[in-house]
Formats: structure tokens, C-alpha cells, sequence
């Protein structure tokens, strides 16, 4: 059991990522599909220019995507790496990527609020058409 178990949207369809209990299970790729860590970037050894221009890069990415990038692995990959390296990385990393995570998670909730939306056009549609 599991109690930290998030869905993230993308584009293929939900992914579900499992934080695991142990340090080598971040390193075998899950045979389900779900999504991993994958060639985890030593952001601790760059320099501020360079994890910018990641970052950049993860912004202009998620801006096309409307978020859904946040589920592919170079992305997760790298916020991940960022995350681990919270405590050593320059504070002035810090408000951009909780900005830059938190303009993902509006994105991809207004995404999910417009599927849930048009699902249940589509059911009150199906429910009309049964009845006439």
C-alpha cells in the first residue's frame, strides 16, 4: 500500500507514478508502464546559468502541452533531480520552480475539469437520446 500515489495526465492517456519505499526501485523501470525516473541529470554539479536553461526549456515545453509535459520522463526526470537537490541548489531556483509546478498542476486541472465537463455533456446527451 501506497498512500503517496498521484496521477499525472498526459498525453498517451493517466499515467500513475508510485513513490518507492527504496532507493533501487527508482532505478528499474516499472513493467507496467508507469511513469519513472528516468537519466536523472546531476543538476547539484551545474551551475545556475545551466539549471536556468533547463528550466527555460521545461517552461516553454509546458506552455505547448498545457502542462501534460510535466508527464514525460525527461521533464519528471529533471524536476525530480531538482527536487532531491532542494536543500543545495541556489534559493533563487526555489520560487521558480514552485511557480513553475504550480502553473502545471492550474493547466492540467483545467484540462481535467474540461474533460469532466464534456463527460457529462456526453452522459446527459446519451440519457436524452435513450428517453426520446
Amino acid at each position: 500500500f501506497n498512500p503517496i500515489r498521484p496521477c499525472w495526465l498526459a498525453p498517451g492517456g493517466m499515467k500513475d507514478f508510485t513513490l518507492p519505499f527504496k532507493p533501487e526501485e527508482l532505478l528499474a523501470r516499472p513493467a507496467d508502464g508507469r511513469l519513472w525516473v528516468a537519466d536523472v541529470p546531476d543538476v547539484e554539479s551545474w551551475s545556475e546559468k545551466e539549471v536556468n536553461k533547463a528550466l527555460d526549456g521545461v517552461v516553454g515545453r509546458l506552455l505547448t502541452s498545457q502542462g501534460k509535459d510535466l508527464a514525460e520522463e525527461k521533464t519528471f526526470s529533471l524536476l525530480f533531480a531538482i527536487l532531491q537537490s532542494w536543500q543545495r541548489l541556489d534559493e533563487a531556483l526555489q520560487p521558480r520552480v514552485v511557480d513553475l509546478l504550480t502553473d502545471a498542476a492550474k493547466r492540467l486541472g483545467a484540462d481535467a475539469q474540461k474533460l469532466r465537463k464534456s463527460g457529462s455533456a456526453a452522459k446527459g446527451k446519451d440519457k436524452s437520446d435513450a428517453t426520446g
